[in-house]
């Protein structure tokens, strides 16, 4: 963060990690986690990738940059909470008792940990508001992914999802004015 953007993070972490499971999955044989992918799910796998691991990534690496490691962390512990949410409205994915205390308990122990801090001004603002939409990136990508894997193996709809998200923080920096 001292010489880069935090774009500059996403773009060499999805792009390099896009070429080696790319190559991963075309030399690993479908029964080791290889093959190609679903020709249908490869337009989830991309979308989930550009919003998640594009977006979401870029506004991590944001709220890193304002508000440091460990409230960026503890805020983005609401991300199975959120996640879970969606999968209860798009998949009709039910949370049981245990899962609806899990939700209790990270809410509270996110909202104790954050309690002790005081805004310290703007930059603050900023951070949080992107760790909070890092979240929502992260979960709306998390939503989709789970249409994309349906028929295409782990590695490669990883591939693909890096692909995305190496799409979508070029186009962050397109709409930055900084491609």
């Amino acid at each position: 963060f001292r010489k880069g953007k935090a774009a500059d993070a996403v773009l060499v972490k999805n792009l390099g990690g896009a070429v080696v499971l790319g190559l991963l999955a075309f030399f690993l044989a479908p029964e080791f986690g290889g093959g190609a992918a679903d020709a249908e799910s490869i337009r989830w796998l991309l979308l989930s990738g550009m919003i998640g691991l594009g977006l979401g990534d870029w506004l991590y690496f944001v709220a890193l940059g304002h508000i440091g490691v460990g409230r960026t962390l503890i805020l983005g512990q609401s991300l199975p909470v959120l996640t879970a949410f969606l999968a209860w409205f798009t998949h009709d994915e039910w949370l049981t008792a245990a899962q609806w205390g899990g939700v209790a308990a990270i809410v509270f122990g996110g909202l104790v940990a954050e309690s002790r801090r005081k805004m310290r001004g703007h930059a603050d603002g900023i951070g949080i508001a992107a760790a909070f939409g890092a979240v929502l990136a992260f979960a709306v990508g998390n939503g989709m992914m789970a249409e994309g894997v349906r028929e295409t193996g782990a590695i490669p709809g990883a591939a693909w999802r890096l692909v995305g998200g190496t799409i979508g923080i070029l186009l962050v920096r397109t709409f930055a004015g900084e491609l």
